[in-house]
């Protein structure tokens, strides 16, 4: 019987986190609490969206979540954060084991897993995987975390608040998160966006 230990999986989680916010969280939480997820690790595109850039989203992810069991990549090389996941599972010093790449099984996210499973297949991109790596399929099941007037939370929502300095709004981005978090990521951007405008 395979141990307990070979069966879990590392997700890879690729993302603009720019910023952070409560449906990226909802994804993150549902895959540590599966049982056969080891860790996950979360790979940021390398762009600045308004005034959040690669560095702001590394820096809210750890404070927000360092409690988790994450890795944090920011392979500023790579034009994507999915590009960066195929150098980073490809490196010749990835530890043997199962990874998958992170998506609900609802809505059109699921493709991108099914293509990604598919080009590490033997007769495509599996020959540059390192002996032992072996990539898996996980979806989870995940309904959208929504605003109150029904929409999907999102990045965009997110920084727009932030643009019109509307903290209430801002907090509906993050259900379920303590205000010193959201208060966190609020004071954070805020202060980012004031420095940036003395500047311009």
């Amino acid at each position: 019987m395979m141990s307990k230990e070979k069966r879990k999986v590392t997700v890879l989680y690729p993302g603009g986190f720019k910023p952070l916010t409560g449906a990226h969280i909802q994804m993150i939480d549902k895959y540590l609490k599966h049982p056969d997820v080891d860790r996950l690790v979360l790979f940021i595109s390398p762009g600045k969206r308004d005034v959040v850039s690669a560095l702001d989203a590394y820096r809210i992810i750890e404070g927000v979540l360092k409690d988790r069991n994450i890795e944090i990549v920011l392979d500023k090389n790579s034009y994507s954060p999915i590009l960066a996941v195929y150098r980073w599972i490809e490196h010749p010093d990835r530890n043997p084991g199962k990874y998958a790449l992170a998506s609900s099984s609802k809505g059109d996210d699921y493709k991108r897993v099914k293509e990604f499973t598919r080009n590490y297949e033997m007769d495509k991109f599996g020959k540059n995987l390192p002996e032992g790596v072996k990539v898996v399929e996980l979806p989870v099941d995940t309904e959208p975390l929504l605003y109150p007037n029904g929409d999907p939370i999102s990045a965009t929502r997110a920084r727009k608040d932030l643009k019109n300095k509307d903290y209430k709004s801002f907090k509906e981005n993050y259900p379920g998160l303590g205000d010193n978090h959201i208060g966190f990521i609020w004071k954070h951007l805020i202060q980012k966006s004031w420095e940036e405008q003395q500047v311009t």
